[in-house]
């Protein structure tokens, strides 16, 4: 027997799940990635392969680690770090995981970070997103935040998102 960790509730070892609350009985892991002199994207693509390449682990929550310091125009999101957290199964699992970046920068128009991430699953619509990461920020003189037009807005989003994956 053991003890369930969020209701104490004794429950047999091989259950997978607590029969009283339904908290997930099994192990869960912890992966640090550190962004250490290496470009952005290929630090996402690093996470990327080694998401796909560990195919058994399921269930996964990410929490990114990124700066946001004041450039010359806007703010700029610079991802340094993900953490995963997730289980290991037997067998490989149907979805596959993975990190995307939106980077969007424009002028004259105003963008949300629920608009990037409305257009962005428009072009992903097979794809699930678990969490979001970074953010918007708008930048521009008084007449441009009376008249709405003008100035300059930036985004940068961390997606991380799962898919069925195909047989």
């Amino acid at each position: 027997m053991v003890t369930c960790t969020k209701c104490g509730m004794q429950i047999d070892k091989s259950d997978k799940f607590c029969k009283n609350c339904g908290t997930t009985m099994a192990t869960r892991y912890v992966k640090h990635f550190a962004r250490v002199r290496m470009n952005e994207e290929d630090f996402v693509n690093n996470i990327n392969k080694w998401l796909w390449e560990n195919d058994r682990l399921g269930n996964i929550k990410c929490k990114f680690d990124y700066d946001s310091s004041l450039g010359f125009f806007v703010n700029k999101f610079k991802l340094t770090g993900v953490v995963l957290e997730f289980e290991v199964f037997d067998s490989a699992i149907v979805n596959v995981y993975g990190i995307d970046i939106i980077d969007e920068t424009s002028f004259f128009s105003h963008m949300d970070k629920d608009e990037l991430l409305y257009e962005w699953k428009q072009n992903n619509s097979d794809t699930e997103i678990v969490s979001v990461g970074g953010g918007t920020h708008h930048r521009g003189d008084s007449f441009s935040a009376a008249s709405g037009i003008g100035g300059t807005q930036s985004g940068k989003l961390y997606v991380f998102y799962k898919y069925r994956r195909k047989k």
